[in-house]
């Protein structure tokens, strides 16, 4: 709040038109600014949700900033786990892509992107049940799995390959799950995974 009052003096305009400012560059839809609590509603995030008519929700609910990212891709990114359940209850679409300056990145991509946690594996589940796809790539051929294997995340490995994540795919340049992760054993690890999930089903 300080550096905002510094900014408040310097640009001679409060801090609330800095903020009014900013969302605009941004192009933040009512759905962002709900999201980040820069509306005067006196509601949950999952309250406002609730209050849109179902054809208005279905209208704005994957509507993306200037950026190109939808409510839930910033969900995602900003690890808010609370309302990125929200949105996938209330059928934001879990298929979208994040357009950057090399294309786009599944939702799923993202979400693996960093470190190993039980809750990234919770919602790739919760949205691979909603319909996300597995084995999407991205500009350098990455997979979801890749993603996951550079970062050491068996757990979430373990969701992708529940769901029939390829487990010998390689990106553009012929990286592939054991070169990523660095672990020279995984893909017995991972085969182990694999038997045990469909072992169980048997």
């Amino acid at each position: 709040m300080s550096a905002l009052a510094l900014l408040s003096i310097e640009c001679q305009k409060s801090g609330a038109e800095l903020v009014e400012d900013h969302a605009t560059i941004l192009g933040l839809t009512p759905l962002h600014r709900v999201l980040f609590g820069l509306q005067l509603y006196h509601l949950s995030f999952e309250e406002y949700l609730s209050c849109l008519p179902p054809q208005i929700l279905a209208d704005v609910i994957d509507l993306p900033d200037a950026h190109g990212r939808s409510t839930l891709a910033c969900a995602v990114e900003y690890r808010c786990y609370n309302a990125v359940e929200t949105l996938t209850k209330y059928k934001a679409n879990v298929n979208q892509q994040r357009l950057g300056d090399k294309g786009g990145l599944s939702l799923l991509h993202i979400i693996f992107a960093g470190p190993s946690q039980q809750i990234n594996a919770d919602i790739a589940q919760v949205w691979i049940k909603a319909g996300a796809i597995v084995d999407v790539r991205d500009s350098d051929g990455w997979t979801q799995l890749l993603i996951a294997a550079s970062w050491m995340d068996y757990t979430g490995m373990e969701v992708l390959l529940d769901a029939n994540a390829e487990l010998t795919a390689e990106t553009h340049d012929g990286d592939d799950v054991v070169k990523l992760s660095g672990d020279p054993e995984i893909m017995e690890k991972l085969k182990t995974l694999v038997f045990k999930n469909t072992h169980a089903l048997i």
